[in-house]
């Protein structure tokens, strides 16, 4: 059993029960550990009976005690323990002390501590406050997440986290109010105080601070990493809206179960879904912890009163919470620590924020970014299947270069030609196994290969219609189809139909003809988005439930999901580009080209967009800003489809070339391609990646599935 401390009578330090020991460590004052000591031998200032000791940090120590001159009442008393520190530390700690002494005597509220007395000796200061039965709010966190809740992630239940919020927006609304106002600075769980009860204190104003007119910055930067906004990093002066980014930072971390120090400003999207109140909290919080001040919310008023809005339609609904699953997030290429795409996008964006340099390391220094592609990077063609050589049909954007141990083998390819009809769209399953190919031959047809051969194939029969449009479950086991009007799910093995869903009818159109041109499934195996008559409708997958329509463009033509299932993007005939954030509901972004839009296909990191249209182009755009990065001009056609390999370093292309209809490019260096060639006779359709990045699949209206198996290979200019 480990001793009992020893509470030194003068100053109140817990000294560990040590043989030999008859100091204090704290004031080098006499100890006593005998029994006849009377109890007044425990008391400091003559007055407070140290009960035990509940909290260390920073100069010194939280104790619980008893008032002896007021009934016993249990009081906190804060000792800060001057013995021992620097100069400047015994400035910081007394500066701390005494701003926290300033604060506090003015301040009354139910959600704040009283001060009732402070104190000193010649190595102490002392504060005795409020004795608040409970833990803190990051203890409780750690309990309370410890395991995943119902939604499969650690957090705390959403009546909560509104109940935390509304409590926290009162209190620094109150300190906010006060003239001059105060701005707390070091909102954090560790410096709230949550009763059995739930009852919510803030306990530590060491670094809080009156708000001056006209100063540009604060005297000294203070702040926890992770929740102090990047003004307190002394940038510009703290303001109220600093504390918002703090308390933006704590409801996130309840949401999400994620520790902000570990990845400072860089919040994870929630994937909350179920009632517009939920996706309305997510984008509250996000607006809170802007970067830019002037982003967030006004006050905390307007927080306090947008939270609240959410807590009645909660209880007024009943609603349900669906939360997107995470995913994990896609591994970084091997290319100096990132995508050379993010490192060529961050320098033609003219991004030099401290903020992006923080989270994206540029490429070093040294051979030309054309040198370095040229010691690995750029690729060559091995055909997956039969041993046709390519002849006149490819090109090569580089010369092979010759390898020591001989020259890099002979392209190959293979056609797959099950369909009688051309091939509107071809999909690889997530798991890598086999590819779905959709056709004008009313037939959805499954195939699996290897190196050599065709193993099996299987039809899936829709109405007497062409199927237009194909999309895999993320778990590989079923299939989404569209013909005209209805989107099928089926099973892939056994071959069964499970739903069918006919697009909602839209208001005004009842007597319009449907075409469902593109289905596109949510990463997290939830929902599935397709066109409509006036934008993109949601449908959940398990239920057949109609969730939703994204209103937009009337002649949709592609649908596609960001990587990380935040937000949605799509294409129209009217050559506009629309992206949603789909935890909002909102449009976010729209952009055009000078002709229809065919295509659209996200970079593996979610940020950007790549568009291929009938005006010979396919377009790179930031996807929430709109911002045009490049323009690929490679083709002499209509561009039909776009596909950005998983790993993120190159980009496949499908035309209605006479030539080079299938092309493969790097996205930030796209003045020639890494390879033209030509896959059918016909126009290259839809173009698809394996999930490894080693394999493309192009569908084309000669009626066959192109497959190219694409791998490292040196190659450089050609000879001078």
């Amino acid at each position: 059993m480990v001793p009992s401390p020893l509470f030194c009578p003068s100053c109140g330090a817990a000294n560990q029960a040590v043989d030999g020991d008859t100091l204090c460590f704290a004031c080098s004052q006499p100890l006593s550990n005998s029994t006849a000591e009377t109890e007044s031998s425990f008391l400091v200032k003559d007055r407070y009976r140290i009960l035990a000791q509940v909290g260390t940090g920073g100069f010194g120590a939280v104790y619980k005690a008893e008032d002896t001159d007021s009934h016993d009442q249990v009081v906190a008393i804060k000792q800060i323990n001057l013995r021992g520190l620097k100069p400047q530390e015994v400035v910081e700690a007394t500066n701390a002390f005494n701003r926290e002494v300033l604060l506090l005597s003015d301040l009354v509220h139910p959600n704040l501590p009283r001060i009732h007395d402070h104190f000193t000796n010649p190595e102490h200061w002392y504060m005795v406050m409020d004795f608040i039965e409970g833990e803190t709010l990051e203890v409780y966190l750690k309990k309370a997440t410890a395991r995943p809740s119902i939604a499969g992630t650690q957090s705390l239940p959403l009546h909560e986290v509104l109940d935390i919020g509304i409590q926290l927006c009162t209190v620094l609304d109150y300190l906010h109010t006060r003239q001059p106002p105060i701005i707390f600075r070091d909102l954090k769980p560790a410096n709230i105080m949550r009763t059995p009860k739930g009852q919510l204190y803030l306990i530590d104003f060491g670094i809080a601070r009156h708000f001056k007119p006209g100063q540009a910055k604060d005297t000294i930067a203070l702040g926890s990493p992770g929740y102090a906004a990047p003004e307190q990093y002394g940038r510009t002066q703290t303001t109220v809206r600093s504390d918002i980014y703090s308390l933006g930072v704590v409801l996130h971390q309840s949401l999400s179960g994620n520790d902000p120090s570990e990845t400072p400003f860089r919040f994870a999207p929630l994937r909350l879904y179920g009632t517009p109140g939920l996706s309305e909290l997510e984008a509250l919080i996000l607006r809170m912890v802007e970067m830019d001040s002037s982003k967030r919310p006004a006050s905390i008023s307007e927080v306090k009163k947008e939270l609240q809005r959410i807590t009645s339609l909660q209880a007024g609904s009943g609603a349900r919470i669906l939360r997107l699953h995470s995913l994990p997030s896609p591994q970084p290429p091997p290319f100096g620590g990132q995508t050379s795409y993010q490192a060529w996008k961050n320098l033609a964006s003219g991004s030099g924020q401290q903020q992006q340099q923080q989270q994206i390391r540029l490429p070093p220094t040294g051979p030309s970014r054309r040198r370095f592609i040229t010691a690995g990077l750029a690729t060559t063609v091995a055909i997956v299947l039969g041993t046709n050589t390519l002849g006149g049909i490819l090109s090569l954007g580089r010369r092979p270069d010759f390898y020591p141990g001989g020259p890099p083998p002979v392209p190959r390819f293979h056609t797959y030609s099950g369909h009688s009809g051309p091939v509107r769209a071809v999909a690889w399953s997530p798991d890598g196994n086999s590819i779905a190919s959709a056709s004008d031959d009313q037939t959805v047809q499954v195939w699996t290969l290897d190196h050599e051969r065709i193993l099996s194939d299987t039809k899936y029969a829709g109405r007497s219609t062409k199927m237009n449009a194909v999309a895999w479950s993320p778990d590989s086991t079923e299939i989404a189809s569209s013909d005209n009007d209805i989107v099928h799910i089926w099973d892939v093995d056994p071959q069964v139909t499970r739903l069918n869903i006919s697009a909602k009818p839209e208001p005004g159109y009842n007597n319009t003809k449907m075409v469902i041109s593109a289905v596109a499934w949510s990463p997290d195996g939830g929902y599935l988005a397709f066109p409509s008559l006036t934008g993109v409708q949601v449908w959940d997958v398990s239920t057949g439930e109609y969730i939703a329509t994204l209103h937009g463009e009337q002649t949709i033509t592609s649908v596609a999901w960001s990587p990380d299932g935040r937000y949605l993007a799509s294409g129209a005939l009217s050559s506009v580009v629309q992206v949603w954030d789909f935890t909002t509901m909102k449009q976010v972004a729209a952009y055009t080209h000078d002709d229809a839009v065919l295509s659209v296909a996200w970079s593996p990191d979610s940020t950007s967009i790549a568009s291929a249209s009938k005006d010979k182009t396919v377009q790179i755009r930031d996807a929430t800003t709109g911002v045009l990065l490049f323009t690929y001009p490679g083709h002499a056609d209509t561009v039909n489809a776009v596909a950005w390999s998983p790993h993120g370093r190159y980009i496949a292309s499908g035309s209605a070339d006479n030539g080079s209809n299938l092309q493969v490019w790097h996205p930030f260096d796209g003045d020639e391609p890494l390879l033209s060639i030509h896959a059918a006779n016909s126009s290259v359709n839809s173009v698809a990646w394996a999930p490894d990045g080693r394999y493309t699949a192009a569908g084309t209206s000669d009626n066959t599935v192109f497959v190219l198996e694409v791998q490292v290979m040196r190659f450089d200019k050609s000879p001078k």
